[in-house]
């Protein structure tokens, strides 16, 4: 059986400073925000979306498949 990451979600202060900052380093394109997230997709099967801690419950997600 094959486990995949694939969406995980992380709680910031910022989210789109920090996923502009992570695609950077990285040599990565942020390419602007998607709904309530900030996407830095990393390769065909892996997406950081990064979300502003402010008002949120709920802690970092992580999504496989």
């Amino acid at each position: 059986m094959t486990i995949t990451l694939n969406t995980p979600s992380f709680r910031l202060a910022t989210r789109t400073p920090a996923a502009r900052f992570f695609a950077e380093i990285f040599g990565l394109r942020f390419e602007g925000l998607g709904g309530h997230f900030a996407p830095v997709r990393v390769n065909d099967t892996l997406t950081l979306d990064f979300n502003d801690a402010k008002g949120l419950s709920q802690p970092s997600i992580m999504r496989f498949t």
